[in-house]
């Protein structure tokens, strides 16, 4: 009867300081408890006397972008990037941050940044973010964060500490001068008989690798089709995947160029020199090279498989000065809506789409037959328009010509890929831009 006693009187003393243990765990209000977390990473976050470093990715298909954060006690946050857009606002910029608890901790860029700019490009699609849930720290000491609003596949930034030196990673100049050569350049190697082509989308931080052959000429080249994302690490452009090919008896490993010397020279359009920069660096193989602006793109040769009829909207059809042009076509083509371009088997021709007062429309053509260079375009027009439904619209067909000379000019019509239903058509000796989406 004692032991039954005494086990009862252990079992209690149990269960006794159980409960106490609860009661002291919980003896802070949740209120108390939210302050604490909140302040316990805000001590974090301005802990380190150089602040952060960050390598951001906003979505999967996207390059990086490294950003410096130093946070301080006072809700401000220095933030410093290489990304010139808004003449360089972006460059170095001191904001307001705060720290929230609703899914969790919630580290949120209060005022207008670099991450806002990002955030709100194409229709806010971008997969970037300004609001982010904080995660914990890894085991070598980086505090670890995911996006609040990418539910599917969440965006998730490691924010490693900074050394006194972490502003050479940032690469400002080079962001400018590569926006010299997005739409078609081609790095040529000096000690070889070598030229790759490629394009950058300098906005998402990709490029394109099109299309290799010798330096003096296209033909006998072959075909790439490479697209990577990269990041700026100083001076340097570093691939994420590298360009893995050989041509002849060349074999390329292409995983980052070191650009050194940015410089003028020309480059001819239309038979005319024009200036053109060049920019001249070495490769991770140590290897001379130079990057050049250049009309060639392998992949606008797409334009002819891709699509039978393209339409191009008035509205994105563009002068030697960049202006938009629209109203001066609706003055002289009553009732213009778009340019067409028909690439069909039974019908291969330029001309415009019309409305008409009376609600009939009219498309108005100029048949020929085209040759595909490449990226290429030039046509053998026949001498008169072909005219479909409305022969008697409203506008003035004669007016029709003047703008198919603009296109195809000199027989020059350069096509680059936009993305993937939009193509820029340009034409180097008129200067017009004139953009189509594919419809069928």
């Amino acid at each position: 009867m004692k032991k039954l006693f005494y086990l009862c009187l252990a079992l209690l003393l149990v269960i006794t300081s159980c409960q106490d243990d609860d009661i002291n765990k919980f003896d802070k209000s949740a209120d108390e408890r939210v302050a604490e977390a909140i302040s316990g990473l805000k001590s974090k976050l301005t802990a380190p006397d150089n602040g952060w470093v960050l390598k951001y990715r906003p979505e999967n298909a996207s390059g990086s972008f490294h950003v410096l954060l130093k946070f301080n006690d006072d809700n401000t946050v220095n933030i410093k990037t290489d990304v010139g857009y808004r003449e360089g606002k972006f460059h170095d910029q001191t904001i307001t941050y705060r720290i929230d608890n609703a899914l969790g901790l919630e580290l949120i860029f209060e005022s207008y940044s670099f991450f806002s700019f990002l955030f709100e490009q194409n229709g806010a699609s971008f997969g970037a973010e300004f609001e982010f849930i904080y995660q914990g720290e890894t085991s070598s000491d980086a505090l670890a964060f995911r996006s609040k609003s990418d539910r599917a596949n969440p965006t998730v930034l490691f924010f490693e500490e900074a050394t006194a030196n972490a502003e050479d990673l940032l690469g400002p100049a080079l962001w400018e001068n590569l926006n010299e050569f997005s739409t078609a350049s081609r790095l040529v190697y000096e000690d070889k008989d070598l030229a790759v082509y490629l394009s950058f989308d300098t906005f998402r931080r990709t490029a394109h690798f099109n299309y290799i052959s010798a330096k003096t000429t296209l033909s006998q080249g072959k075909v790439l089709d490479l697209t990577t994302g990269y990041i700026l690490r100083g001076d340097s452009i570093v691939f994420d995947k590298p360009l893995e090919t050989s041509f002849k008896t060349n074999t390329i490993k292409l995983k980052s160029i070191l650009m050194e010397d940015f410089e003028e020279s020309t480059l001819e359009r239309c038979g005319t020199p024009e200036p053109s920069p060049i920019y001249s660096g070495a490769t991770n193989a140590n290897q001379a090279v130079t990057l050049e602006r250049t009309l060639f793109n392998g992949a606008g040769a797409s334009f002819q498989t891709n699509g039978e009829i393209f339409f191009g909207d008035i509205r994105n059809i563009f002068d030697e000065n960049g202006d938009a042009v629209d109203a001066t076509i609706a003055a002289d083509l009553q009732g213009a809506i778009a340019m067409l371009i028909y690439n069909t088997n039974d019908l291969t021709a330029v001309g415009f789409f019309l409305e008409n007062a009376d609600g009939s429309n009219t498309i108005a053509v100029l048949e020929g037959t085209p040759t595909f260079t490449g990226n290429i375009l030039s046509y053998d027009f026949a001498s008169e328009l072909t005219v479909f439904r409305n022969t008697n619209p409203d506008a003035n067909l004669d007016n029709i010509q003047p703008y198919i000379d603009r296109l195809t000019q000199g027989g020059q019509t350069y096509i680059y890929p936009y993305n993937d239903t939009f193509y820029e058509l340009y034409n180097p000796c008129s200067g017009w831009r004139f953009y189509f989406e594919i419809v069928q």
